[in-house]
């Protein structure tokens, strides 16, 4: 659990707080369950708007594989630009469900992993002419995907890589099947 607050008396007046539960349950001496559950929000006080340089972001291999980074939520709204900015958004949940097991012919340091993914970041929208809407929060819209990838902890330290496809793509979603991360596991 982390949480900000900018004091009342400086110009930005705004209060942000994410929860991340991780979670790994061992289902055997070879196969493992991984969670990883993500929320943030983040408002306001007084007539401010929420800084943009705090916003949440998800999409990529940190948060839903199958999406470009940053991708999913509030984008900017241009009529003569079919690939508009994203904006990221003062609210966000993310979900991964990872199961990994041994890769056959390997060694202990890698590892086959198969995925489900989901999340979404609410926000301003866009409107045209310079105005922002603030989005509902509506679990509906949460994407999802699906795919495998493989695990190694290498001698630079954990890699991972992931094909992905997602399960409810929309229009203007900005998809990439193939990622790769190095780092921390989720």
């Amino acid at each position: 659990v982390s949480a900000e607050f900018a004091l009342p008396v400086w110009d930005q007046r705004y209060y942000r707080a994410t929860y991340q539960l991780t979670q790994y349950f061992p289902l055997s001496k070879a196969w493992t369950l991984g969670m990883n559950f993500q929320f943030g929000y983040g408002d306001t006080y007084g007539d401010k708007m929420f800084p943009f340089f705090k916003n949440f972001y998800a999409g990529g291999i940190g948060s839903v594989r199958g999406f470009e980074n940053g991708s999913l939520g509030p984008k900017e709204y241009d009529p003569y630009d079919n690939d508009s900015d994203n904006l990221g958004g003062d609210r966000m949940a993310t979900f991964s469900l990872e199961l990994l097991a041994p890769l056959p012919g390997g060694d202990r340091t890698l590892r086959i992993f198969g995925f489900l993914d989901g999340g979404m970041v609410w926000g301003y929208e866009g409107i045209g002419n310079g105005r922002y809407r603030r989005q509902p929060i509506d679990f509906g819209d949460l994407r999802y995907s699906t795919g495998i990838g493989v695990a190694w902890i290498s001698p630079l330290g954990p890699l991972k890589f992931s094909i992905a496809a997602p399960l409810n793509d929309e229009s203007g979603d900005d998809v990439q099947r193939f990622q790769f991360q190095i780092g921390t596991g989720f």
